[in-house]
């Protein structure tokens, strides 16, 4: 009589355990989440500051601008190293490895060399460098996004509409 009554109250617990363990499941799905969507409205930010910077090179000058990049490349490097300890959970392992493709692309343009080898190089070339740079790390932050929403719908419903929209200009 108290085995059966025992492995009724086993079966029971398991149950509930199984459930709060499921219960959890979105729980977590919805922190990384939230997680990866913070990490995409920094990396935004981030992009801008950087392109603000780049744009000061002519009046600011290369030593400047180098500076200027050096701090940029440093909440760059901040960013990426929040973003790649960031656990995905299961299926979501692209939204994390575009994501650090972004980065790495963003912080590439950073790099405060650039500027001060810009006297040697044709300044056009070197705009187009940077564009196809820039629109480089868009293509990957968008391709991040849609990973995001293919994970799971809902997780996509919360991120912010245009979170993600590097080097677009606000509306």
């Amino acid at each position: 009589m108290l085995l059966p009554a025992a492995a009724l109250l086993l079966s029971v617990g398991l149950a509930l355990a199984a459930q709060g363990v499921a219960s959890r499941l979105p729980d977590a799905l919805e922190r990384y989440c939230e997680e990866a969507r913070a990490s995409f409205e920094r990396s935004n930010q981030l992009a801008r500051d950087l392109a603000a910077t780049l744009e000061g090179l002519d009046a600011e000058g290369p030593e400047a601008t180098a500076a200027g990049l050096e701090l940029v490349r440093e909440r760059l490097a901040r960013e990426r190293a929040l973003l790649q300890h960031l656990v995905p959970p299961a299926g979501a392992e692209e939204v994390q490895a575009r994501g650090l493709a972004a980065v790495d692309v963003l912080l590439t343009l950073a790099d405060p060399g650039l500027v001060r080898a810009a006297r040697a190089v044709d300044r056009e070339a070197l705009g187009a460098y940077i564009r196809e740079q820039f629109l480089a790390a868009r293509a990957e932050a968008r391709a991040a996004m849609a990973a995001l929403r293919q994970t799971d719908t809902r997780c996509a419903k919360r991120v912010v509409q245009g979170a993600i929209r590097l080097l677009s200009r606000s509306r």
